[in-house]
């Protein structure tokens, strides 16, 4: 999974992440020395959260195609 972020208007690539998909709990999972990003997928949305590796919540997103 490619990611972006906006500045000044225009996408930046912030870098390339490998996810795993695991079907039973329709989650995309990836585990990178920065901590682990889980997003739980529901047509066509995606919601989740990057827990660092002390096992604190970083971020939470919430993500809807449109």
């Amino acid at each position: 999974m490619s990611a972006d972020k906006i500045v000044d208007a225009k996408a930046v690539n912030m870098g390339t992440l490998g996810f795993r998909y695991i079907a039973a709990q329709n989650a995309l999972v990836c585990e990178y020395a920065q901590g682990v990003w889980q997003l739980s997928v529901d047509g066509n949305k995606m919601e989740g959260t990057l827990t660092r590796p002390d096992g604190i919540v970083f971020r939470r997103v919430a993500l809807r195609k449109e």
